[in-house]
């Protein structure tokens, strides 16, 4: 195997299970966040913040129970702490600075990010919070269970269904139009000696990142595929 891409891997101490990082790093300046999900799944996950450089850790805290995924910024990390709470983390520190509680439904996917606001979809509404306190904003009903959590394009918001996207206002959420979903080529070949690929790549800096079924966080070098 060629190993002249491979930059760092980082074994997790708690769950050495096989598939234990089961949602996509997300990587700000020269920090990565990793959620260890729990083995088994009826435990609290850990989410871990990384130096981008080496892999070491700058902090940790434990989350409520499964995470459906996390995104970032330059201030801070908002995770699914469970399929039914919102929790954002100071990406410098790891403190605790709001929780948002979503009892009436189960998240799907991970939240996203974007101009001081933070987007997340459950089975039955897509919601913008607030990223600074974690104030709800609106909640816009959708009319099927997505497929995976929503992204920001342009002045839309992004929510993949089987097959289609459906646009949304980010003002307010209300549905603007529909489009045929299309799939990406890819060309990267992982090394088969570090496990296989369990979470999307996630590309930082020259750098990627990604979760493998041998419970590692894997740091390739992102020059060519």
């Amino acid at each position: 195997t060629d190993q002249s891409r491979l930059l760092w891997s980082r074994q997790f101490e708690s769950h050495v299970s096989a598939g234990s990082i089961q949602v996509a790093p997300v990587g700000s300046g020269n920090r990565v966040c990793v959620i260890e999900s729990p083995v088994p799944f009826e435990k609290p996950g850990l989410l871990w913040c990384l130096s981008a450089d080496d892999g070491r850790t700058h902090w940790k805290q434990p989350l409520m129970g499964e995470s459906l995924g996390m995104a970032i910024d330059s201030k801070q990390v908002v995770a699914w702490s469970s399929p039914e709470q919102l929790q954002s983390f100071d990406l410098t520190n790891g403190k605790l600075l709001w929780k948002s509680f979503h009892n009436d439904s189960y998240a799907v996917g991970a939240p996203t990010i974007a101009n001081d606001l933070v987007f997340v979809t459950t089975e039955v509404y897509l919601a913008a919070l607030d990223a600074p306190t974690g104030t709800l904003l609106w909640k816009s009903p959708l009319t099927a269970k997505p497929t995976s959590g929503p992204f920001v394009e342009g002045t839309h918001i992004v929510v993949p269904y089987a097959g289609k996207h459906a646009l949304h206002n980010i003002v307010d959420g209300a549905l603007h139009s529909s489009r045929l979903a299309t799939e990406e080529s890819d060309a990267w070949l992982i090394p088969n000696d570090i496990g296989t690929l369990v979470t999307p790549r996630v590309a930082l800096k020259g750098r990627v990142y990604f979760g493998t079924s041998q419970g590692a966080v894997i740091c390739l070098g992102a020059d060519s595929p």
